[in-house]
């Protein structure tokens, strides 16, 4: 059985920006384990009324959000627009269908959609390896909601009219007895300018797990891709030059045994020609599956699409989140301590100094021995 928790409600504002009250979180379970996030959900709701010139497809509804910013307590995590966690979550396997869409001539009724933010990926051998502590988030993290004015919905036609909106996070959590320091993962957007023939992303030093392009647009076929792109080369990557784009969109379907939770072909983006799959996370993935890059991706596209987004999934290095959980054990004392002795997967094998990890060792999780948790 997973643990949800309920947010309080939000009253939406035009451009308005809310940090969420956390207090609604337990970090210890039930039966006294850790609780650690596998999803959220985040349902945005808007009451709407267009006129004869005015739809939305359901895709169009992402924007519903703004943009999302996640912390823990080393940095952030997440910092997309609703548009670009769509596609995050897409790309993981584990959006929703999108809704309805929104007609033209309809007057003030409410319109959802229901952002999945994925901290546990279905595609991995180890799925649970990317769970989000509640501490690590409870204990020095945030969430920072953007909401949009009228003027930033994605829309056929001219702007709408919003009279009202609300917004609740939803946290599905799972309870665990062996406390790891969780893998730390961090997805955000690269912007570019032009249809720059190169593009530096900026990777330093983390496993890139997926790497997507795409563009925010409105309508119900954008397929902007289909014919923007003709190849991508990464010319810092031996074997990856002038990949015709089909062979790309292939990859991407070949990793996915069906697509998440019902979603039709009209409504995956990578089917519809929305985004396009530079780098995908394939069935199965291991962490010495992922690309290790240090400094910039440099990528070559032949390409006529101007402006276009980048969303980049990385894994950051461990060393940063050891130290930050030494520290917090020095300041919370015995409400909820980490002792600075870690195990990896052999037991009672003490972790070695990050010099003597290895390849892959500073980014795998480790267990953390000792471990008291408080009352919540």
């Amino acid at each position: 059985m997973r643990i949800k928790f309920v947010s309080q409600g939000i009253t939406w504002s035009a451009s308005g920006k809310q940090t969420v009250n956390l207090d609604f979180l337990n970090r210890k379970g039930p039966r006294g384990g850790r609780l650690v996030c596998e999803e959220m959900v985040l349902e945005a709701k808007l009451n709407l009324t267009t006129t004869s010139t005015q739809s939305l497809t359901g895709a169009d509804q992402a924007s519903f959000v703004r943009q999302l910013v996640i912390d823990d307590n080393v940095g952030e995590r997440v910092k997309l627009t609703g548009f670009e966690l769509r596609q995050f979550a897409n790309m993981e396997n584990c959006a929703l269908a999108d809704p309805a869409a929104f007609a033209t001539s309809t007057q003030t009724t409410d319109a959802t959609f229901r952002h999945v933010i994925p901290w546990k990926f279905p595609l991995s051998r180890r799925e649970h390896d990317t769970s989000l502590p509640i501490d690590d988030i409870a204990q020095g993290g945030k969430i920072d909601l953007f909401m949009p004015a009228a003027s930033d919905l994605l829309v056929s036609g001219s702007t709408p009219v919003i009279n009202s909106g609300a917004y609740q996070f939803v946290f599905y959590c799972r309870e665990e007895f062996n406390v790891e320091l969780k893998a730390r993962n961090h997805v955000f957007s690269q912007p570019s300018t032009g249809n720059d023939a190169y593009i530096n992303i900026p990777v330093n030093g983390d496993m890139l797990r997926f790497l997507l392009m795409t563009k925010q647009e409105a309508g119900p076929s954008h397929a902007f891709l289909t014919g923007g792109v003709t190849d991508v080369s990464i010319d810092n990557l031996i074997g990856y030059n002038k990949i015709p784009r089909e062979f790309l969109k292939d990859e991407y379907a070949l990793s996915r045994v069906l697509r998440p939770r019902g979603m039709s072909a009209a409504g995956d983006p990578i089917a519809a020609g929305d985004a396009l799959p530079i780098i995908s996370v394939g069935r199965d993935t291991k962490f010495p599956d992922l690309l290790r890059w240090s400094g910039n991706m440099i990528l070559r596209l032949t390409s006529t699409v101007t402006t276009p987004v980048f969303i980049v999934h990385t894994i950051t290095p461990r060393s940063a989140r050891i130290a930050a959980a030494t520290n917090q054990s020095n300041r919370l004392a015995g409400d909820h301590k980490y002792q600075t002795k870690l195990q990896n997967g052999q037991k009672d094998t003490p972790l070695r100094t990050p010099s003597e990890w290895g390849a892959t060792g500073g980014y795998i999780p480790a267990k953390a021995a000792g471990v008291v948790l408080g009352d919540k």
